[in-house]
């Protein structure tokens, strides 16, 4: 990420119910019982998967979080390709890039 002084891998937690569908974006080395609540809120349709919402600097720069953790605006938008992946492209407010990416799924244990 742009404007963070180190930032790394980021797993995105999707909770679906129909089209529906809230996540969060966490550091990848979080604990999987992580009680992050879900900041993005979005719809799954045509075989495209759109978010929104708001996440920490300190999740997307992967710092200790302060005590007023300043929040980014994210929008992120995704396209379903082969094996389950999907590209896609996250813009972040304040970072004049958009940023691009492809997401695997994780194997549920």
């Amino acid at each position: 990420m742009p404007n963070c002084e180190k930032s790394d891998t980021l797993t995105l937690n999707i909770q679906q119910s129909g089209i529906y569908l809230n996540a969060s974006v966490l550091p990848t080395n979080a604990n999987a019982d992580t009680d992050e609540k879900h900041s993005l809120a979005g719809i799954f349709r045509n075989q495209q998967l759109n978010l929104s919402g708001k996440v920490g600097k300190s999740i997307l720069c992967n710092i200790p979080r302060p005590q007023n953790d300043p929040l980014n605006s994210v929008t992120i938008q995704m396209q379903l390709v082969d094996k389950g992946n999907m590209t896609g492209q996250l813009t972040v407010n304040g970072i004049p890039q958009t940023l691009k990416f492809t997401a695997v799924p994780q194997k549920a244990n």
